[in-house]
């Protein structure tokens, strides 16, 4: 979970025309249903095509999701270019450790911690914890929603396949560096 400050979009743009538009920044732990999470903030007006729009939260919040939706009467398309989510908390990556025998990309960060995610050679849980040890650190074995949720997404987006989470740890060679 992290403390979030602000969400600012880019090359925004919707099919509200000329009417006013109202976008919604929710931050929280929820999903996948994001529409419980608390609100950040929530923009009213008009959007101008193209130009940026910057949501801060006030107060910051945690969480360990974003989402930014549109609230209109009537179906309407919000596009967004880019999306930057801003916090005081991030651990840059470059420094995290790198190993020799570490793939490129395998490194995320999450609340102030690095995971290496190696995944090229299935191990029994005994030898992929001896592995994290051996790199000083150690498999994940803690469980909240937040955390699940980081490993889904890395999981997800390194692998771009449908994968199934298991309560046991026994083929699982996941580095956590504390």
């Amino acid at each position: 979970m992290m403390i979030f400050t602000e969400v600012d979009l880019f090359a925004i743009g919707t099919s509200l025309g000329t009417n006013k538009a109202v976008i919604v920044v929710r931050v929280g732990n929820n999903r996948p249903d994001l529409g419980t999470n608390p609100i950040c903030n929530r923009f009213t007006g008009f959007i101008e095509q193209g130009q940026p729009l910057f949501l801060p939260c006030n107060p910051p919040m945690p969480g360990a999701f974003v989402s930014v939706h549109l609230e209109a009467s009537t179906p309407s398309q919000l596009s967004i270019c880019e999306a930057f989510v801003y916090t005081d908390q991030a651990l840059p990556i470059e420094r995290c450790p790198q190993f020799r025998d570490q793939p490129p990309g395998s490194t995320a960060t999450y609340n102030g911690k690095c995971y290496i995610f190696y995944d090229r050679q299935p191990a029994t849980f005994r030898d992929a914890l001896g592995f994290c040890r051996s790199r000083g650190g150690t498999l994940v074995v803690e469980s909240n929603p937040a955390l699940q949720g980081f490993i889904s997404w890395e999981l997800w987006r390194r692998h771009s396949v449908i994968y199934q989470r298991q309560s046991s740890l026994d083929s699982t060679s996941l580095l956590d560096l504390t």
